[in-house]
């Protein structure tokens, strides 16, 4: 048993992490990022979701055999990198990945980036060469070392690592670029990453249901992959919210009202847990029959439940699954941060249970935030022709009731069964009889401050 203390780490370029005694146990430093980070409710459950589901990629199938994608929507549609996705980058990217490079070291060593392309296609000509000769001893050991070759050459070529951007981890001839367990973090770094994942997604969306790359043995296989990132409204359009939905994965689209970050810098201990996180093996939890107990828990899964019946069939099952998973998930990554810090049981289940509140309301948000495209909206009315109507009340500012009605050609049962709904999804305010579209950080605010998403309990504190 590791002594109770918490760790931080020098972290050495391809090499396991050095730890060092820190002043604060492991545990400790989570439960006050849960609790002391941000003064806002808001905030805090965007900052503990966006650390929840960071940590969650970074284990990749040790934790769930397919771990969730994140991407944030920026409430403002200013420049610059927004706070939250600079903490999934932090995240996601610290010791975990490396850029190409010569090493010295190696089978591939001292060749270039230059090299590498060729040197990997030479590898995978060898390869096919070899299979005609199958059944002699020998071809294995050297399909063996034509696989070293090629994995070689690609971490100087492409550099190596669990995350990278989404832009740079595609090839033409070598499909999806991968460690060799063939899992990867695809990050939304730069415009170019936001222009290849919209092209894929509407365009090409076998690129992500089946995406295919070289494996073990220089086979091709299908890999898994996760999105981390964000976008701004702009991006986040219709178009892509809709054939996204329909990709068949577990990916949330979390609504960021954030506006400065909730921490300067990320603790070392973090440091210390996502660099060690992608070398756990373990068994991928089961998928569990039932959400957490507990009655705030009961309302969010009650809310969850209806509000998905209304959302593609896939994306409600997944959704459904994932919010089951949040807190074995959670209970794992506390237990596993008690493990080396010396938490009581006690101690670690609170912690988990408070991760898993602030992620299970981001999800049952991030549900809620689709009702800007449209989804979830239960008005009786097809989700097309209630689009119609918020879509002339947006472009043509405040209208009447009567122009409502007027400008779209719908009955006055209509038109206020419409506008009931559109109010109570924070689509539009009402304000005597003009009728006004709410901007996108005005439905963001309004909807972290619903009563249907009551602040998460803090079960650390009964216990601290």
């Amino acid at each position: 048993m590791i002594a109770p203390d918490a760790f931080r780490t020098r972290l050495e370029p391809g090499k396991w992490p050095k730890l060092e005694q820190a002043s604060e146990t492991m545990h400790k430093v989570l439960a006050d990022f849960i609790h002391g980070g941000d003064a806002d409710s808001a905030g805090r459950t965007v900052a503990v979701s966006t650390l929840l589901f960071s940590l969650w990629q970074l284990s990749g199938s040790s934790m769930t055999l397919q771990p969730p994608s994140l991407v944030l929507i920026n409430a403002h549609d200013g420049g610059g990198i927004a706070p939250m996705d600079a903490l999934a980058a932090q995240l996601v990217k610290t010791g975990n990945y490396h850029g190409p490079q010569v090493h010295r070291e190696g089978m591939f060593a001292h060749g270039t980036p230059k090299q590498a392309r060729p040197a990997m296609a030479n590898a995978l000509e060898n390869r096919e060469e070899r299979r005609q000769h199958a059944t002699f001893p020998w071809v294995e050991q050297q399909v063996q070392t034509l696989e070293e070759c090629f994995y070689a050459a690609q971490r100087t070529g492409f550099g190596h690592g669990r995350t990278r951007s989404y832009g740079g981890a595609w090839d033409e001839i070598f499909g999806l670029i991968t460690e060799r367990d063939c899992q990867v973090i695809l990050r939304l770094d730069s415009d170019g990453d936001r222009a290849a994942f919209r092209q894929h997604v509407i365009g090409d969306p076998l690129k992500l249901q089946a995406a295919l790359g070289y494996g073990p043995g220089l086979t091709t296989v299908s890999k898994r992959l996760c999105v981390s990132g964000a976008l701004k409204p702009s991006e986040w359009d219709r178009e892509l919210a809709e054939h996204t939905l329909g990709l068949g994965m577990a990916m949330i689209f979390l609504p960021d009202p954030v506006r400065k970050p909730c921490v300067d810098s990320l603790h070392p201990t973090f440091e210390t847990m996502t660099s060690m996180l992608p070398r756990v093996r373990a068994n991928a939890l089961e998928d569990p029959a039932n959400f957490v107990s507990g009655p705030w828990f009961a309302r969010y899964a009650t809310y969850l439940r209806s509000r998905l019946r209304s959302l593609p069939d896939d994306y409600d099952f997944l959704m459904q699954r994932m919010a089951r998973q949040i807190f074995p998930v959670s209970l794992r990554l506390a237990n596993w941060a008690g493990k080396y810090s010396g938490a009581s049981g006690e101690e670690s289940e609170a912690i988990a249970r408070d991760l898993c509140a602030h992620a299970l309301r981001g999800l049952a948000i991030s549900v809620a935030g689709l009702a800007w495209h449209g989804y979830g909206l239960n008005d009786g009315i097809p989700r097309q022709e209630a689009m119609r109507v918020l879509d002339n009340i947006r472009a043509t500012g405040p209208m009447s009731h009567s122009d409502v009605a007027r400008g779209n050609r719908i009955s006055k049962e209509t038109r206020n069964q419409l506008v009931k709904c559109f109010a109570a999804q924070d689509l539009v305010k009402i304000d005597g009889k003009l009728v006004t579209a709410t901007t996108y950080p005005e439905f963001v605010e309004a909807l972290y401050a619903r009563e249907e998403f009551p602040e998460p309990p803090k079960h650390w504190k009964a216990t601290a």
